[in-house]
């Protein structure tokens, strides 16, 4: 994930714009046993917003190993 923007896109969409015109990574993500569901139509924006806060909180968490 690059941005903001990008964990926004594989949230609602499944899939990065980034990663959606890449083909070595439409190589992977056709392969791919299960597939990231999209959550366009399920979320609201408050709750996307919360998600995205918990992403990006439990990304800065040190791993036990650390």
């Amino acid at each position: 994930m690059q941005n903001d923007e990008e964990l926004k896109q594989w949230i609602l969409d499944g899939v990065s714009e980034r990663f959606r015109q890449n083909p070595t990574a439409q190589f992977f993500l056709q392969r791919a046993p299960i597939k990231m569901p999209a959550y366009r139509h399920y979320l609201t924006d408050e709750e996307l917003d919360a998600l995205k806060t918990y992403i990006l909180w439990l990304r800065k968490q040190k791993s036990p190993s650390e």
